[in-house]
């Protein structure tokens, strides 16, 4: 009896949990800087491991990750950054200048190392996005992902 009881407990527990549940759907940007996130981390990590360039191993997968994604969605753009010893390392894959920390202007595929910040701070067309490293002595990925104009 006691095993009933528990049973139709725990069936109203998750009934009532799922239908809590919204769905939202998610778009193709959200989708791409998910995978990006995913994959890039595991670039890192083999990099880490392989003793090998994080910014080489990093800028070699965003060139084959945006020529897929510009083949199925047009026009994408990105700027990777990472944290590793006390350094975040920015890298511009938009077709057009961005700012980073209001003063270090950072063309198309260029690369600028900074010293480490808890906040940082892009500028792409007018627009402020800011990315938030928690953990200075760990790896960390962040990507702003953009639909761009053709050049």
């Amino acid at each position: 009896m006691f095993g009933a009881i528990l049973f139709i407990t725990s069936v109203f527990v998750i009934y009532t949990s799922r239908s809590g549940l919204v769905l939202k759907e998610i778009g193709a940007f959200e989708n791409y800087r998910d995978n990006y996130l995913y994959e890039g981390l595991n670039v890192l990590n083999n990099a880490i491991y392989e003793k090998s360039n994080l910014s080489d191993a990093m800028r070699n997968y965003t060139f084959s990750f945006l020529e897929f994604a510009q083949s199925n969605n047009g026009n994408i753009g990105l700027v990777f950054l990472f944290s590793r010893e006390n350094r975040i390392y920015v890298n511009n894959f938009i077709n057009e200048p961005i700012i980073v920390q209001e003063i270090n202007t950072i063309n198309y595929l260029e690369e600028k190392v900074i010293d480490y910040e808890d906040t940082i701070s892009l500028n792409y067309h007018n627009e402020t996005y800011s990315y938030i490293f928690t953990m200075p002595e760990k790896t960390e990925l962040k990507v702003l992902l953009v639909e761009t104009n053709k050049n």
